[in-house]
C-alpha cells in the first residue's frame, strides 16, 4: 500500500495526527471562520458552512448554484499566538502536507461533496488560541515560496513553505 507522503509527492514526513488537539480546536476555529467569511460577503448571496467531508478542507463557500466559490483551511495556533495581538512572527509556516489542497489535487477534491467552481479560491487561515484574530492567506501564494526543511516541538522531517506576513491579510474575527 503506498503511504500518503508517496501518494501527495511529498519530501518529508506526515505529522501524526492529535486527536485531543482536534477535539478543543477544531470547532472553534472552524465557527470563528464561518463568522468571519459570513461578515465579510455578507449580502453576496453566498452560504459558508462545514465541509460534511470530515476529512477534507475545513469550510466551503457556496454560491447560489451550490458551487465551492471558496475553500478554507483552518488551523488554531493555541502554543505560541495568544490575546489580541497580530500575528507575532515574520513568516507564516504553511505546512508541506497542506500542498494537496492549494494545488487543488484529485486527493483534496474528492473530498468536497460539492462541484468546484470554475475560479474556485482556496485560502489557509490561522486564527489565536482564542480564535479572535486571524491571518488569511491566499493558497496560490503560498505555492510562490520554496519548500524547506523544519522541525518543531511536536514533529521532525516536516517540511514548509514560509510566507511574509506581508504576503497575508490580517484581522479581528
Amino acid at each position: 500500500m503506498i503511504s500518503v507522503e508517496e501518494q501527495r509527492g511529498m519530501k518529508g514526513a506526515l505529522k501524526s495526527f492529535d486527536r485531543q488537539e482536534h477535539m478543543i480546536y477544531d470547532d472553534k476555529g472552524k465557527d470563528a471562520v464561518i463568522r468571519y467569511v459570513d461578515r465579510i460577503l455578507d449580502g453576496k448571496g453566498l452560504t459558508t458552512i462545514e465541509n460534511p467531508n470530515a476529512y477534507g478542507i475545513d469550510v466551503l463557500t457556496l454560491n447560489s448554484k451550490e458551487e465551492v466559490v471558496a475553500a478554507w483551511e483552518v488551523e488554531v495556533r493555541h502554543g505560541n499566538w495568544k490575546g489580541d495581538v497580530k500575528f507575532p512572527f515574520r513568516d507564516i509556516n504553511c505546512i508541506e502536507r497542506k500542498d494537496h489542497q492549494w494545488k487543488r489535487e484529485k486527493t483534496f477534491t474528492d473530498k468536497i461533496p460539492y462541484t468546484l467552481a470554475k475560479n474556485c479560491k482556496v485560502y489557509y487561515v490561522q486564527l489565536n488560541k482564542e480564535c479572535t484574530r486571524l491571518v488569511v492567506i491566499d493558497a496560490d501564494k503560498i505555492l510562490k515560496y520554496p519548500l524547506k526543511p523544519w522541525n518543531n516541538r511536536k514533529a521532525s522531517g516536516e517540511y514548509v513553505r514560509q510566507v511574509p506576513i506581508s504576503e497575508t491579510l490580517q484581522t479581528k474575527v
